[in-house]
């Protein structure tokens, strides 16, 4: 017979402990969110109710839930919204924001239907968070006046709420008829003041919010009124210690390649990055590196660098946001196999966006061969070409085991292209010029021959695309860096 574990806080037996993080277009801070509670609380089952409207969360963890709202499916704010005809400017500045905070929290009050502990997305943990666990009190958290309103709400960054009694005494975290933006009359009631109010005459315990977590603040919502001091990258940064293991950084068994074909000036200094210039380099290749772009050096790394467990490639003027301070790959990578920049999202089909600015003949090519090569991708490129979603710049950081396998995808895949077309690259596009050189006055750059003839670069880039969604199930974003407003227009 198998015996549930309870483990013993503040005089209660409790099970398994909850996590509920609400998350609004923050992946990077909510991942942060996430690593700090799993480095400092053992045994949690961690929520995130997603609202993004941007992207999804792309969930990278064994024990997180992902309650997803991103259409609207479990909360439709939209509908919500438009059925009030006095919202205040107050609730607007915000997008509305304690409204959909205070909705989601309250709605978990069903879905997860037990007790939880409430964490904003852009904070990291101290301490072990159960140590707030008491099921004597309705709630265990900070109590504060907020700001604008003056009214004393219970903190909504860190909270432990007593679900069970909440629901016993008929306390809910949301109350329509005091909520900021629905009316001049509520504006004073924002997350956690309603609660407050209804709590009185309970049991609760207060703490001081800032011995357990450190607190970004606001970060959803500041994005919009440009009021934040400090970027997302640089508190991460300066916090690092709270959600990633600084010992094992400087360990990380990872090279990270920075691609380039001029001169320039590096702006990272640790050692696992290397500079690998394609001026300076002989790659058993029938094209030089301005056909292949990045990927030239790609083949020179796979052919001829004992590679580390992992793999990693930026290039001269992108990076990651992480810069010199390089994350604990083995950590990482125990909740996540790939690293990569966060996809964009185009108004138009991929295929649609490859024919505004090249040859769609190319595009079709290359669908023959992967349908001839590589049968099983068929459908995958099919979906990703008639899809809006795209995974930018050919950055990411793999094991060096996928990286072979990757390399051997992407050469097989261009040798058979390069068979049918003929290497005269120069020849071709001359040859189709109505084709490759159409789109002289929406971008003038198209109008260069030596623009065009990157083919291999623009081809690789959405073959790397369809290798990262074929074999990739959990990929980590981190937010690229451009340091450089464009690439020369003139060769």
């Amino acid at each position: 017979m198998l015996i549930p574990l309870f483990f013993l806080i503040n005089g209660y037996f409790l099970k398994k402990m909850n996590i509920l993080i609400v998350n609004y277009n923050t992946q990077n801070l909510t991942n942060a969110c996430i690593l700090s509670v799993l480095k400092t609380t053992p045994d949690v089952n961690i929520y995130v109710f997603d609202n993004s409207d941007i992207e999804p969360f792309k969930n990278s963890y064994d024990n997180v839930t992902v309650i997803d709202n991103t259409k609207g499916d479990i909360i439709n704010f939209d509908k919500i919204l438009n059925s009030y005809d006095n919202k205040t400017e107050y609730g607007a500045e915000s997008g509305f924001g304690t409204l959909k905070h205070t909705m989601s929290i309250d709605k978990c009050f069903d879905i997860i239907n037990d007790n939880f502990i409430l964490l904003d997305s852009d904070v990291l943990v101290k301490k072990d968070l159960t140590e707030l666990c008491d099921e004597g009190c309705i709630y265990v958290a900070d109590e504060e006046i907020n700001g604008k309103s003056k009214k004393m709400r219970v903190s909504p960054h860190v909270c432990f709420i007593n679900v069970n009694a909440c629901k016993k005494y008929g306390i809910r975290y949301y109350d329509e008829k005091r909520i900021v933006g629905l009316s001049k009359e509520s504006d004073d009631y924002d997350t956690g003041s309603s609660f407050y109010f209804d709590c009185k005459g309970h049991k609760s315990k207060k703490i001081t919010e800032k011995n357990w977590i450190v607190h970004y603040g606001a970060g959803s919502w500041v994005k919009m009124t440009k009021l934040k001091k400090i970027s997302e990258d640089e508190w991460l940064k300066k916090y690092i210690d709270l959600w990633s293991d600084k010992k094992k950084v400087n360990e990380s068994n990872v090279d990270i390649f920075i691609c380039t074909h001029k001169s320039f000036e590096p702006k990272v200094k640790s050692s696992k990055y290397k500079i690998i210039d394609s001026r300076y380099i002989t790659v058993d290749l029938p094209l030089k590196d301005d056909f292949f772009s990045e990927f030239y050096q790609y083949k020179y790394v796979n052919d001829n660098i004992p590679l580390e467990k992992y793999v990693g490639f930026c290039h001269y003027r992108r990076y990651f946001s992480f810069f010199d301070d390089v994350p604990d790959l083995d950590y990482l990578f125990s909740k996540c196999d790939i690293i990569i920049g966060k996809p964009i999202k185009y108004d138009f089909s991929i295929k649609e966006q490859y024919e505004r600015c090249h040859n769609i003949e190319d595009l079709y090519l290359i669908g023959g061969i992967l349908t001839d090569k590589y049968p099983e991708y068929s459908d995958v490129w099919h979906n990703f070409i008639n899809g809006n979603t795209f995974i930018p710049y050919n950055m990411f950081i793999m094991k060096s085991e996928d990286f072979k396998k990757y390399c051997e995808f992407i050469f097989t895949i261009m040798g058979e292209y390069l068979k049918i077309v003929g290497v005269d690259i120069y020849k071709r596009i001359e040859n189709n010029k109505e084709h490759y050189l159409k789109h002289i006055k929406d971008l003038p750059q198209n109008s260069k021959s030596w623009y065009q003839y990157r083919i291999g670069g623009y081809i690789g880039e959405r073959l790397t695309n369809i290798f990262i969604i074929k074999n990739f199930s959990k990929a980590m974003y981190y937010k690229v860096i451009t340091t450089e407003d464009k690439y020369k227009t003139d060769k």
